[in-house]
């Protein structure tokens, strides 16, 4: 059985390079800022009561359209 992934942003996209074959390196630092706004670390992941779905990262990942 799987469980939830809770990882950081930068986590979820090196793991979506390595997926995809491409060899870029993942640079990530403490700010949690994208454009201009901030977006706390907990933002991106259900806390309390949520619905889980059926579809986990990797396996989504392997089926996106790559060009």
């Amino acid at each position: 059985m799987r469980v939830l992934e809770k990882a950081a942003m930068d986590q979820f996209v090196f793991r979506y390079l390595n997926i995809s074959g491409q060899a870029k390196d993942v640079i990530s630092d403490d700010n949690n800022n994208y454009i201009f706004f901030e977006i706390p670390k907990s933002g991106l992941v259900p806390s309390g009561d949520y619905l889980q779905g059926n579809i986990y990262f990797d396996d989504w990942a392997k089926y996106q359209k790559r060009d």
